[in-house]
């Protein structure tokens, strides 16, 4: 072959491998910025889910300004976002972290799908479950809402509560015999009477004052016989008169 068309051939052979050359760095080059660019909003999403969490627990744990602080922080997102990134969390939160009860019990102040989230927090409340007081306090904060159909729920615990969830079911029991104790009778017709008299044992002294006693005994007292709640609130008056509460 000749000379000239061996150096000819060299001549592309270099060409082309600095073209090949010149390619591969952009190319690397456009990998690292969008590698880059995918971890930027891996860590931006991580850092909008963290504050998600915080708030979350705030609002289900705290009664108080800070917990209220928390839920104006969470409806200041859109709710169709704040709905979505709720649900991707606690789908994938173990079933035994809370944390999936504080994010039911968001979204069911959302007023979305407010019956399985309520269930949630429902099935939540054990006895064998260490958080139980937490769950309790869930309950009780759904029922002032609004949703008095949870009582029962409640009622139920009695069989089983001590120490600091039995507190926390007197102090909701003394909170909606207050409030409205037509519904609160209503729904403790339908408990066993071994449940209604623990009931009766819970609301004490110590949740009820001399004035609250006294307003409770009036109304029962002024209940007419034919009255669907009479029986049971003939029960309650006989609690509330027995010698201990005197």
């Amino acid at each position: 072959m000749p000379t000239k068309v061996y150096l000819l051939i060299f001549q592309l052979s270099v060409s082309f491998v600095a073209v090949l050359m010149g390619c591969s760095p952009a190319t690397s080059s456009s990998q690292v910025s969008g590698s880059n660019q995918t971890r930027k909003v891996e860590q931006a999403t991580v850092g909008v889910d963290r504050t998600l969490i915080e708030q979350v627990r705030k609002f289900a744990n705290d009664e108080g300004a800070a917990g209220q602080a928390a839920w104006e922080t969470l409806n200041a997102y859109p709710r169709q976002e704040l709905i979505s990134s709720l649900t991707k969390i606690q789908k994938a939160t173990p079933e035994s972290d809370p944390l999936r009860v504080d994010i039911a019990f968001v979204l069911c102040n959302l007023d979305y799908e407010y019956q399985p989230n309520r269930q949630l927090i429902v099935s939540a409340f054990t006895k064998t479950n260490r958080h139980a007081l937490g769950e309790e306090r869930l309950i009780s904060r759904l029922i002032l809402r609004g949703d008095k159909e949870l009582l029962p729920v409640l009622f139920s615990a009695v069989e089983w509560s001590d120490g600091a969830v039995s507190e926390g079911l007197s102090d909701t029991f003394a909170e909606q015999l207050r409030s409205d104790p037509e519904k609160f009778l209503l729904e403790l017709k339908s408990e066993p009477l071994g449940v209604r008299q623990k009931v009766y044992a819970l609301m004490d002294d110590s949740v009820l004052s001399e004035e609250d006693v006294k307003k409770v005994k009036k109304y029962l007292a002024a209940l007419p016989r034919d009255s669907g709640i009479a029986p049971v609130a003939k029960e309650m008056l006989k609690a509330l008169l027995a010698p201990h509460r005197q």
